[in-house]
């Protein structure tokens, strides 16, 4: 016995004029003409009116009269094929416009068996349909989407659609003609019918559906990636604009599809070439933080349920694409495309105590380390100046988590003033101002204008006023060394690549610390010199503001190889006109190591430390009787070096 709902008898309550042609249709001798009438009634009938045309769906998709495929090419049946099909297309046309009720044990049973096996022959055979081609070709996954979530609104009847693998490879189908619909209201019927499908856990879950639904890609994650992203983007509306309701639901089910990729590539499920971290790298390549940054700002001022959980989701898909070993060097792109719009508006809030770990992972983890970057606090300037007015507004003032910004809003103040210090040098550089550069002859290590040098061609690192100089380091030692040089010292060769301003942005942070800190490092260097060692200065920038330290290079053990050889060789046969300062950043990937030579035209400096050194017993017993004239007499040798005409540069 069939389900009530799709009694023949249900007919009779139908209008006079649609009841006859719907009698027509059920008897042995139905014509296409009429069934296509029927589904002309269907899109305009009420929904009470359209539910009593089921019985005519389920005749019209009867299986016994699905074509063998053996007959397919025996051209004298085609018309009695074309007529068996074009029915069952119509049929099809008339589900999509019935709204079928929630609640209805049983029917899911005796209809979907039907609907799903006429689908699959469809999609198999479409290329033998030559009549009625409205829901086959290209089109038909979008059609039998449509049709899937129409039926789906009967709970028994959804449970049976997702848990069948060959309607998440058309699901997959569907989802790849979503970019090329040009109709917005079409778009918008796919994403809610796409979201839907997504949004829960029974479907993805079953490592069947999902195998099938990449190969309804394509069976490539790099489209599973930028279609991903493109289903974020639908969803999202526009900055400063809330998240309805349904929109909240269907980006949940975003969320729930990557929770279910990374888990099916994780365990291996989907067997590709590419990892679990190259479909990770798909999504940031296409964007995908630009478009959660943009959910986070929405999300915000949103005020529904389950906001705060969607935003909680937002920081840990981006977290786990942008702070990666791809994602970490475009953190200033991130900034650009609104990171820190987005940090503003959760400060605002009324979430922003519940995000503060989000917040400190960035402003607290993620950003100090990279202050020393010019591309990063170049963006970051440029995104807080374009928020001066929310930043200094009564509400930022008053957010439970505005301490954790002024703690970071103060240690950007020193960069931000050598990145000030260092735009206004460029401008003044390019009509008087020249740059100084030092040449690396041991024998020589003049310093001139940057434009009458010349560099190494091949390591690209060392520079010399002349010709003479140039074969004079050759023949020394430079000709062992150069195929090493600029794995350590700052040059473009470095790696990762630093660019030209990021290198004078670096020389002039180091700078403006080793002015700022120099009576401190000279007190430091003496004690190194009276032991006999050879001093190197240490800027740490992992924390944001600089950590200087002082240490010897026998106790300094982090380095090596001919390159740094070469530079302490170079540094004790200078004559203390060249010192060796060393920057340790830190990034994604760990610690790194910048040396960064300090150069002068004149060795008074060494020459007076070594007075010192002979004047002053600096021995643990010693010292504390004689610091206070030791540091009058380096506070002295710090104000000579910074007076006019004293060259001393990084």
């Amino acid at each position: 016995m069939v389900h009530k709902i799709l009694h023949s008898s249900n007919l009779r309550h139908l209008p006079l004029a649609i009841r006859v042609i719907a009698t027509s249709v059920i008897s042995p001798n139905r014509k296409l003409d009429d069934l296509e009438r029927l589904q002309e009634y269907s899109e305009t009938a009420p929904a009470a009116q359209r539910i009593l045309l089921l019985p005519i769906v389920f005749l019209s998709l009867d299986p016994g009269e699905i074509p063998d495929p053996g007959i397919l090419d025996e051209r004298e049946l085609v018309v009695t094929i074309d007529d068996a099909i074009s029915k069952a297309l119509v049929a099809f046309e008339i589900l999509y416009n019935i709204q079928l009720p929630k609640k209805a044990d049983g029917l899911g049973a005796d209809l979907w068996p039907r609907v799903i096996a006429w689908a699959q022959w469809i999609d198999t055979y479409s290329h033998y349909i030559t009549n009625s081609p409205a829901l086959v070709g290209q089109t038909f996954c979008l059609s039998f989407l449509g049709i899937s979530d129409t039926i789906a609104q009967n709970s028994e009847i959804f449970q049976l659609v997702i848990s069948e693998p060959w309607v998440w490879g058309i699901i997959g189908q569907a989802w790849t003609r979503l970019p090329s619909l040009t109709d917005a209201r079409q778009r918008l019927a796919t994403v809610r019918r796409l979201g839907r499908f997504f949004f829960h856990q029974n479907g993805l879950s079953a490592p069947q559906n999902f195998a099938e639904l990449v190969d309804g890609l394509g069976g490539k994650l790099s489209e599973l990636g930028q279609l991903t992203v493109y289903f974020f983007d639908e969803v999202v509306p526009a900055a400063d604009q809330p998240i309805g309701m349904p929109y909240l639901r269907y980006l949940k089910s975003g969320f729930n599809l990557v929770l279910h990729a990374d888990q099916a590539l994780s365990d291996g499920i989907v067997t590709r070439a590419e990892s679990c971290s190259e479909w990770r790298r798909s999504l940031y390549c296409h964007k995908i933080v630009r478009v959660l940054l943009r959910a986070i700002c929405s999300l915000c001022i949103t005020t529904f349920q389950h906001t705060l959980l969607l935003l909680r989701d937002c920081f840990k898909l981006i977290n786990t694409t942008l702070l990666t070993s791809f994602g970490f060097t475009d953190l200033p792109a991130a900034i650009d495309d609104g990171l820190i719009r987005s940090l503003v508006a959760c400060t605002l809030s009324p979430f922003a105590q519940d995000l503060q770990p989000q917040l400190e992972k960035y402003l607290v983890i993620s950003f100090p380390p990279r202050l020393h970057d010019y591309g990063f606090l170049s963006s970051l300037v440029r995104a807080l100046n374009g928020l001066v007015d929310v930043v200094t507004g009564d509400r930022f003032k008053s957010s439970e988590v505005r301490p954790i910004w002024d703690v970071f809003l103060a240690l950007t103040h020193i960069p931000s003033t050598v990145l000030e210090i260092l735009s206004d040098r460029i401008i003044a550089r390019a009509s008087s101002s020249p740059v100084l550069k030092a040449c690396d002859n041991v024998e020589c290590l003049k310093i001139k204008e940057e434009a009458n040098f010349r560099r190494c061609s091949a390591c690209r690192s060392c520079y010399y006023c002349s010709r003479a100089c140039q074969i004079s380091a050759w023949r020394q030692n430079h000709r062992l060394v150069c195929a090493s040089y600029g794995r350590l010292i700052l040059s473009e060769r470095n790696s990762p690549p630093t660019t030209h301003r990021q290198r004078s942005f670096l020389r002039a942070l180091v700078d403006y610390d080793y002015r700022k800190n120099k009576e401190h490092i000279f007190l430091r260097h003496a004690i190194a010199m009276h032991q006999g060692k050879q001093p190197i200065t240490i800027y740490n920038y992992a924390k944001g503001e600089a950590q200087i330290r002082v240490k010897t290079t026998d106790t300094f053990t982090k380095l090596d190889g001919p390159e740094w050889d070469d530079l302490l060789l170079r540094a004790r046969m200078s004559g203390g006109r060249m010192r060796i300062d060393i920057v340790e950043t830190l990034d994604i990937m760990g610690v790194n190591y910048t040396v960064l030579p300090l150069r002068t035209d004149t060795a008074i400096v060494d020459a007076e430390f070594r007075r010192m050194v002979n004047e002053f017993q600096l021995t643990q017993d010693h010292f504390l009787a004689e610091k206070v004239e030791l540091i009058k007499r380096i506070q002295s040798l710090a104000s000579l070096t910074e007076s006019p005409g004293f060259i001393e540069f990084h």
